[in-house]
This record gives structure tokens, sequence and C-alpha cells, in this order.
């Protein structure tokens, strides 16, 4: 799920999961966007552009004026 030269960067659509006993960032996981985004920020996992009128750092909150 990495990519660079030296894998040192999350692929599209994963995130930097948390840092280990090195002070380093370890680890991409999946963008958990509830199938309404398939990218999110690199760095903390907030998804990015969220479809169906959706909002929230998961996709998981409708906009203002929408509902379920």
């Amino acid at each position: 799920n990495t990519t660079g030269n030296n894998c040192e960067k999350c692929k599209d659509g994963y995130y930097r999961s948390s840092i280990n006993s090195n002070n380093l960032k370890a680890g991409c996981l999946k963008c958990e966007c509830n199938g309404r985004s398939t990218n999110c920020d690199s760095s903390n996992g907030k998804c990015i552009e969220c479809s169906q009128n959706t909002r929230g750092d998961q996709c998981e909150e409708c906009k203002d004026g929408y509902d379920w």
C-alpha cells in the first residue's frame, strides 16, 4: 500500500496510520469513506471530495439540506 523510491508514501486511497517508537509514521491503511470517496488526506485519513451530498471525516454525515 506504499509508493515512492523508498516506499515512503502511501498510495492514493491510503493514509499513514500511526507513529512508531522511532517517531516515524508507520503503516498505510485504506481510507474509510463509507463508499462515498476513493481518496483521503494521506497524513490523517480525512476523506476528500465526498459524494452523494455527504461530508465529514469519513463522509458519514449529510450535507445541510439533505437526509438519508
